[in-house]
C-alpha cells in the first residue's frame, strides 16, 4: 500500500503504515528534521519515559537537548510524538496546514476582487467609455 507523504508530497511505499498516525512523514523527511534556526534535530525515547530531542552540530556531535516536540521538515511545521508501544513518529501539524489553506482561499478571493477592480478601471478609462461620456472634444 502506498501513500503520499504530507510533508514532501511524494508517493512512498512505507515500511510501516500506521492508521493511528495518518499524518506521519516518510523516512526521508524524518532524516531532514530541523529546528527553527536550521539546526538538525533527532528525537528519541527517554529511559524514564517520554521524548527528548537531541540538537546536532554540523559534524553530527550532540549540541544540546530540546524539550520541545516541534520541528520542521523544509518549511512544514511538524511535531514528534511517542507511538503507542514505544518509538517516535514525526507528524505534520495539521492545524498549521489548515491555517495556511485559509490564507490560500483568502488570497484567491482578494485576487478576484483585484481583477474585478482593475477591469472596471480599465473599462472606465477606455477611449470608447470616454467618448460616450463626452470627454473627447471634436
Amino acid at each position: 500500500m502506498s501513500r503520499i507523504c504530507p510533508a514532501c508530497k511524494i508517493l512512498h511505499v512505507p515500511s510501516v503504515c500506521l492508521q493511528r498516525y495518518p499524518y506521519m512523514v516518510c523516512a526521508d523527511c524524518t532524516e531532514k528534521t530541523q529546528i527553527r534556526n536550521g539546526a538538525r534535530i533527532r528525537f528519541g525515547n527517554c529511559i524514564s519515559g517520554g521524548i527528548v530531542g537531541c540538537i546536532l552540530n554540523n559534524d553530527f556531535t550532540l549540541s544540546s537537548y530540546s524539550d520541545d516536540n516541534e520541528c520542521y521538515v523544509g518549511k512544514t511545521l511538524c511535531y514528534a510524538q511517542e507511538t503507542r508501544f514505544g518509538g517516535i513518529v514525526i507528524s505534520v501539524n495539521m492545524n498549521h496546514r489548515r491555517n495556511m489553506s485559509k490564507w490560500k482561499i483568502l488570497s484567491k478571493i482578494i485576487g478576484k476582487f483585484r481583477v474585478l477592480y482593475w477591469s472596471s478601471v480599465i473599462h472606465a478609462n477606455s477611449p470608447i467609455s470616454k467618448y460616450n461620456r463626452g470627454e473627447f472634444v471634436s
